[in-house]
């Protein structure tokens, strides 16, 4: 598709119109209450994909200090959220000598986020400029795929962070009240937690799918991902109960059934970024283990920066089923799904591979794993 572009003039000073600005002879008329404060836009909605924020210091001058710029952005639908810091850069001012000094900065746009340039001295500094201009340039368009192929924006919520570790594997019996990536044990189902844990989806006489409904809103409990304002991407089947708690809990949800599985790209960049993707089988959404990897590539790559993929994978605890010859993964499949995502840049919830001691083993032959990916 054509690229497209369109610049839009912004006023450096609106936001605050009666603070002067810490560069002398700009913005209002009366002293800052934040001796550091530089300039603040307004917050706009920009057209998805890339946003280019040119920033231009006429005739600028400056023997020391450092400007910091930060991107602001919110959700006028869900004030609740607060204001998000979305990109940052922090710029050198030493050495300016009388010309035209312009900075860019650079963000991805998602739609109904709102976003704000604000500039402030990170270090001490003597810059003086006869003004700045300040030139939005919106990239995205009717181009969708400028705005995908963008860095992921960040999520707007305020999550838990995995537990950064120094193996992939642990060797702790895996536990329902602070899941791992796990497989469904005995030990879990027999479990107060399991009992306990969730009453809304129910009673289930396969245990199994039980576990799976309540592992995966588990995860997404522990690391903060059931709340207002959040965008989750369902890919394939969810229970209806299961659907309410999102509802209930103010998430946005769009929920898909992939079609053709031979197809390379099942989730379009069309889709947009999630804060959160689940799939419950993911095994069914990519027909097999020749299109997993492919299916979680596209899935993750749906994700926001700090976003949760949970995708439940079917184990297999005996080695010689794994691979293309079943339905269910090996250990040694698993473990180089994880250390694929890591490899790309992703973190990876510690893979917990029942042990087979006392209750820690597998419900049945072939069971639920729940893969836990952190972009």
């Amino acid at each position: 598709m054509e690229e497209i572009s369109i610049k839009r003039i912004i006023e450096p000073f609106v936001y605050f119109p009666k603070h002067a600005s810490a560069i002398p002879g700009l913005g209002g008329p009366h002293r800052s209450p934040d001796p550091n404060y530089c300039f603040h836009t307004h917050y706009f909605e920009y057209l998805p994909g890339e946003v280019r924020i040119h920033i231009t210091f006429r005739k600028a001058r400056a023997t020391t200090g450092e400007l910091s710029i930060r991107i602001h952005g919110y959700r006028p639908d869900n004030q609740q959220l607060g204001i998000k810091l979305m990109a940052a850069e922090r710029v050198q001012l030493e050495g300016l000598a009388g010309e035209d000094h312009t900075i860019v900065i650079r963000f991805a746009s998602i739609p109904g986020v709102h976003y704000a340039a604000y500039g402030y001295f990170s270090a001490p500094s003597n810059l003086r400029s006869e003004g700045i201009d300040m030139i939005a340039e919106e990239r995205g368009g009717d181009d969708i795929e400028n705005y995908q192929e963008a860095h992921a924006p960040p999520t707007m919520l305020t999550t838990s962070e995995l537990v950064g570790v120094n193996s992939l594997v642990t060797t702790n019996p895996a536990q329902l009240r602070f899941p791992n990536s796990q497989a469904c044990t005995i030990g879990q189902i027999q479990s107060t937690e399991f009992r306990e844990l969730w009453p809304q989806i129910g009673i289930h006489g396969d245990s199994v799918e039980r576990w799976r409904q309540l592992y995966l809103l588990q995860v997404l409990e522990v690391f903060g991902f059931l709340q207002s304002g959040g965008r989750v991407l369902a890919v394939g089947q969810v229970p209806e109960l299961v659907l309410k708690i999102f509802e209930d809990r103010g998430c946005q949800l769009l929920q898909i059934v992939p079609g053709d599985a031979e197809e390379d790209d099942q989730l379009p960049p069309t889709l947009g970024h999630f804060d959160t993707i689940i799939c419950l089988n993911a095994m069914t959404a990519s027909a097999g283990w020749s299109t997993l990897t492919s299916f979680i590539d596209h899935a993750t790559r749906r994700l926001t920066n700090g976003g949760l993929a949970v995708l439940m994978l079917n184990y297999s605890a005996a080695p010689e089923l794994g691979g293309e010859e079943t339905d269910g993964l090996s250990r040694p499949d698993i473990e180089r799904l994880a250390l694929r995502l890591i490899s790309h840049g992703y973190d990876i919830a510690q893979l917990n591979f029942p042990s087979g001691r006392q209750g820690d083993v597998p419900v049945r032959a072939i069971v639920p794993f729940g893969l836990v990916v952190r972009r």
